[in-house]
């Protein structure tokens, strides 16, 4: 519904003369009521406003004939109507001749030499003479008095306080700028006068010649060649300390992409914790050399996982991890089973079972069985006395084959046996005897996991099951139909490597095994956009979408910097309007 009108005011000579009479002034009565005074004007009725002074408007103006005259009439001399609104007046209205003609014109004498060396006596410094007596000071200044008539005073900023002799013998003593500065900053500052803009040549050089002994702090651009970064890099081991103590160096290294000057280092952290570059421990020996730093391997996968997963991935742990013992799994373990109504099980083994009891009602097998039949297992534990590790698997291995002579579906994954822990358990036999339940490689994927297709591929028995197991059915991935030329030329496809990885996996993946990234994306996407941002037609095809150069700034402002940078900017903006720049005209209101 639409809001109710007020009811509108019948505004009577009676009702306009009572609402006059609630305010004091005229200026109140029509900040808060204006309608009163607009209506008592439209009728006439202004005798209801004569008791108050009207307020100045043209009719009523502020400065009469009369007013000026009057206020005129107080002053003696001319110079008092300065600064005043009354001076506007008379000029406006032509008064001004008429009105100020009895006043007095004061004419100043120009001041002398004499004048002048008087005032300056006054003062021990040249900005105090410029500030307090700023007439006698400029007439000085103008008449090339300064010098003379301020002999009594210290010399002007703008001069030199020391010759060139002094300035050389100072700048002797000091092996770099800084500490010329920080010893002796008056002659510094005064020797870089001879730097500025408009200094001569000769004064140019003079300052060449001050600093050609001393060496520099922070170094010129340009200054950190290929050459003259090595020796620097090579002379430390740790990456953390030479960024900390060659900092300079180490940001020229990383802009200009020098990363053979790094390879060679490693990093350790303030906590003492050391961290390796991707490849370092790709040499044995290397990797030999810190696995024997460490008794478990738990403790080397927590401190030094770079020669952890280097080590797995190159199989060398039955080698390098001998002296190790075995932390994790050297307990006596229980068998127990999980049970539904639905005839499904999982056999499992653990040297805690409270523990291991918990983990599967939070993920695995059994906590997915229990989201997909929203039923709850039947818990038993299968051996009344702990079970020796070595023992482990036959007696688990017995239990899962009881309960599938009983009907039961196995929910297990991994092989009876699996111990956890550190040690991989994926032997030759617990791999081919899955193997002999497989009638494909589809099938031999889901029956293991990642760890066991990387152990196939370290024994070297991963083309021999794909030989057994291979079928029609298989895809792709599956039976490692990867091969180099064939992901080289899927990769011609992309421009990114990220989207090559996305897209198609395996091909990424069989690159990345044989290091054959770079070769298909030789450059990265920096690389890329800085390839697309500096085509000429591109910055022109994106110049076409704006109509002023401004719009070209905000909404392409890669292209316009690009352009700009490369003095294309006027070729492919020409079809742009040009700004029109807007002059002041500068109006000079001087009163005589």
């Amino acid at each position: 519904m639409l809001p109710k009108r007020k009811n509108k005011r019948t505004l009577t000579y009676g009702q306009c003369k009572l609402e006059v009479s609630k305010w004091n002034s005229f200026t109140s009565l029509n900040k808060n009521d204006p309608a009163i005074i607009m209506k008592i004007k439209k009728k006439g009725w202004d005798e209801l406003l004569s008791h108050w002074p009207q307020p100045f408007s043209k009719k009523n103006p502020k400065w009469t004939y009369e007013r000026c005259k009057e206020e005129v009439s107080k002053m003696v001399y001319l110079n008092e109507l300065q600064g005043t609104s009354v001076v506007n007046v008379l000029r406006t209205n032509g008064w001004f001749d008429e009105l100020t003609s009895h006043l007095i014109r004061v004419i100043n004498r120009p001041y002398t030499k004499d004048d002048c060396i008087k005032e300056a006596k006054k003062y021990n410094r040249r900005v105090d003479f410029q500030n307090n007596s700023n007439g006698q000071y400029h007439k000085a200044l103008n008449e090339g008095w300064m010098d003379d008539i301020c002999e009594h005073m210290a010399k002007s900023n703008h001069e030199k306080r020391y010759t060139k002799e002094e300035i050389s013998e100072s700048a002797r003593k000091w092996k770099n700028q800084r500490d010329w500065l920080n010893n002796e900053p008056a002659i510094f500052k005064c020797a870089k006068g001879y730097i500025k803009p408009n200094s001569s040549n000769e004064d140019k050089e003079f300052w060449k010649e001050c600093i050609s002994h001393m060496e520099y702090i922070f170094k010129p651009n340009g200054y950190w060649t290929y050459e003259k970064c090595k020796p620097i890099a090579l002379s430390y081991n740790d990456r953390r300390i030479f960024h900390k103590e060659q900092k300079e160096v180490y940001k020229v290294i990383q802009r200009d992409g020098w990363d053979d000057l790094l390879q060679h280092m490693i990093w350790t952290t303030p906590s003492g914790n050391t961290r390796y570059t991707d490849g370092y421990f790709d040499d044995k020996e290397k990797a030999r050399e810190e696995a024997l730093k460490y008794n478990t391997r738990t403790q080397i996968s927590e401190k030094c996982p770079y020669a952890y997963n280097t080590i797995r991935k190159n199989g060398w742990e039955d080698e390098l991890f001998s002296h190790m013992k075995r932390h994790a799994t050297n307990k006596p373990r229980q068998i127990y089973v999980f049970y539904w109504s639905d005839m499904s099980a999982y056999v499992g083994q653990s040297c805690n079972w409270k523990r291991r009891y918990n983990y599967h009602l939070k993920k695995g097998p059994v906590f997915n069985h229990i989201q997909k039949t929203g039923e709850q297992p039947i818990f038993k534990i299968l051996t009344k006395r702990p079970v020796k590790e070595e023992n482990t698997p036959k007696y688990e291995d017995k239990w899962m084959n009881h309960y599938e002579s009983l009907g039961y579906t196995m929910l297990n994954s991994a092989p009876a046996g699996s111990l956890g822990g550190k040690r991989s358990v994926w032997t030759k036999e617990n791999i081919w005897n899955i193997v002999s339940k497989c009638s494909s490689m589809t099938e031999f994927y889901k029956a293991t996991n990642s760890n066991c297709i990387q152990t196939c591929y370290q024994m070297g028995i991963y083309d021999d099951i794909v030989d057994k197991l291979k079928s029609e059915t298989d895809g792709k991935w599956y039976i490692g139909g990867w091969t180099i030329e064939n992901a080289l030329e899927e990769a011609k496809k992309y421009t990114l490597v990220s989207k090559f990885q996305k897209a198609c996996s395996g091909g990424f993946k069989c690159l990345n095994r044989n290091g054959l990234l770079k070769v298909a994306f030789p450059k990265t996407s920096n690389e890329l956009k800085e390839e697309y941002y500096n085509n000429k037609e591109n910055c022109r095809t994106a110049a076409l979408e704006c109509k002023t150069r401004y719009e070209f700034s905000k909404k392409h402002n890669r292209f316009y910097r690009t352009a700009c940078k490369n003095d294309w900017m006027d070729e492919i903006s020409k079809h742009m309007v040009k700004s029109l720049s807007k002059t002041k005209n500068k109006v000079n209101h001087s009163f005589w």
